[in-house]
């Protein structure tokens, strides 16, 4: 059943793949107090559970700290016994990834590409899906979807955007979005923090020293096993 209801996921998931602790912590730090409120480690970045594991620890109570790239059971296992609150995958979801993810208390972000697929998905209990690749296809292939099934809660990956244009997007529709790990996109990232943080947590006048901080923090990124999403 589709719980078009669910309102509680933050608008904006990060995904940081490839980095380190270090800096996963630097970025998740800099996100408590805003409105970017949840992570997404992938599981194919060395030491996947254990970053979730400290992060989750640390921030978990602050931000939403969930396990990408959940392919398999074996994944999605580690991701429970790391902590996290949510499994994303960019394929489709067995039932025994379902069954893992729901017997846990995680929420399920599988991915689909065809309106069949994406209804299958939520007919097997996906709280969230996710219509991948659907960077190249923009956002009125998601209406096209969403205009027969009715409204549904969607997730798309942005790309090729600026911080403005994400805001807009997201502030115009019912889908979630995921910020990638490109370096460009970091910078998108520390801006959109800024932008949606409270004059406290970050002075005007420190601004500039946040966003280089941010932006060197993450500039040697470790290399994945895989590229997947």
């Amino acid at each position: 059943m589709i719980d078009v209801g669910l309102t509680k996921f933050p608008k904006v998931t990060v995904i940081l793949r490839g980095y380190n602790y270090e800096q996963v912590r630097c970025v998740v730090k800099s996100m408590v107090g805003t409105k970017l409120g949840a992570i997404e480690v992938a599981m194919n970045t060395p030491g996947a559970a254990q970053i979730i594991e400290k992060v989750v620890k640390e921030f978990g109570d602050e931000v939403l700290v969930g396990a990408g790239t959940v392919i398999s059971a074996t994944r999605a296992n580690a991701a429970v016994e790391a902590g996290a609150r949510f499994a994303l995958s960019p394929i489709c979801f067995t039932e025994e990834i379902f069954s893992i993810c729901k017997a846990n208390g995680l929420l399920t972000v599988p991915s689909a590409f065809s309106p069949s697929e994406v209804w299958s998905m939520f007919e097997m209990g996906a709280d969230i899906v996710k219509v991948f690749p659907a960077g190249t296809l923009g956002p009125k292939y998601i209406k096209d979807i969403q205009a027969p099934l009715n409204p549904m809660p969607i997730m798309v990956v942005t790309a090729r955007s600026s911080s403005t244009r994400v805001l807009h997007t997201l502030a115009s529709g019912p889908a979630s979005s995921i910020l990638g790990t490109s370096s460009r996109w970091m910078r998108v990232l520390s801006r959109l923090i800024l932008r949606r943080s409270s004059r406290k947590s970050v002075g005007s006048g420190r601004r500039e020293d946040w966003l280089r901080h941010v932006s060197q923090s993450l500039s040697r990124r470790h290399s994945p096993s895989h590229q997947g999403r």
